[in-house]
């Protein structure tokens, strides 16, 4: 069996199995985790153990140019791939001693509905009419993509607004909606070069919600206040272990003099915060599902 088949059976697999990512590494067989638990995929026929070539040439086929470069500068990359039959994977590139690894997350066709994914009563909440800043907190690999996906869902079947994301990159293809909200999504390495460079440029769009995949730095924690101090409402992932970690994240990106001050600026506009993790489903089911809290804006600001 070829290197380009065993790829693709891995893929399929992945599918069939009901797998949230593959993992590929030299020297081993692909690698699935299925309900949170990693698995071998099994080749009854022979064993085909990933080469340090087919790593490298797969990886370079994934990337364009610009990505490339990135890779060559940082170590590692995030791309989504798009197969032949329209399935969206984030795939992860990294360099390491021992060769270049390829880890892809699969990502679901459609946002899923919000009553699906298992997540405390009041999460409408935090996305009602109005301006405000809400965050959604997970670790790596939490779920906080498929969670923001569904929350403009929510607001776009209810409300027609005009939604612009920033997305580092986008996987969930959003839909506009007939009688409701119009979505624009906007990737980071392809659309704009960084989050803040998209939140800058969205502040001078005709825009109602903001969407940001990751707040990461000061100048696009500074851009998503703005907008929420300005009448928008902003969605912004955000990682950390909790409510208040979450906050405390984006006050740390600021000098020590300036904390209490972002503190005030924060209070004044943060609708909450939700915090998630995703957990085994129960009753039968496949795969993972989200659990989590919500602390409301005061809440997750106090100090601890």
């Amino acid at each position: 069996m070829g290197m380009d088949s065993l790829f693709d059976r891995a893929l399929a697999a992945a599918r069939y199995l009901g797998a949230s990512d593959i993992h590929l590494k030299p020297g081993l067989e692909p690698i699935l985790r299925i309900n949170g638990e990693l698995r071998t995929l099994d080749n009854q026929r022979e064993r085909v153990p990933l080469t340090n070539d087919f790593l490298h040439n797969l990886a370079m086929s994934l990337l364009n140019d610009r990505r490339r470069d990135i890779l060559e500068r940082h170590g590692d990359v995030t791309v989504v791939l798009t197969t032949s039959a329209g399935t969206r994977h984030r795939v992860h590139v990294s360099q390491y001693r021992g060769g270049m690894t390829i880890s892809l997350h699969l990502v679901p066709p459609a946002a899923p509905a919000l009553d699906s994914l298992g997540l405390p009563p009041g999460v409408r909440e935090l996305v009602g009419p109005g301006a405000g800043l809400a965050l959604v907190a997970a670790g790596p690999g939490g779920g906080k993509t498929t969670t923001l996906a569904s929350l403009v869902d929510e607001i776009t079947i209810h409300r027609p607004v005009r939604v612009v994301t920033v997305e580092d990159p986008v996987e969930i293809m959003l839909k506009d909606q007939v009688r409701g909200g119009v979505v624009v999504q906007r990737e980071v390495g392809l659309d704009v070069p960084t989050i803040a460079a998209g939140l800058r440029a969205s502040a001078r769009q005709d825009v109602d919600v903001l969407v940001a995949s990751e707040i990461a730095d000061r100048d696009a924690a500074d851009l998503a206040l703005t907008a929420a101090e300005t009448g928008r409402l902003v969605l912004a992932g955000v990682t950390a272990a909790s409510p208040t970690a979450a906050v405390a994240r984006l006050v740390g990106f600021w000098d020590a003099e300036s904390r209490a001050a972002t503190r005030t600026r924060i209070a004044a506009v943060l609708r909450g915060v939700l915090h998630q993790r995703l957990v085994p489903a129960t009753g039968g089911k496949k795969g993972l599902t989200a659990e989590g809290e919500i602390a409301a804006g005061a809440a997750a600001v106090a100090h601890r």
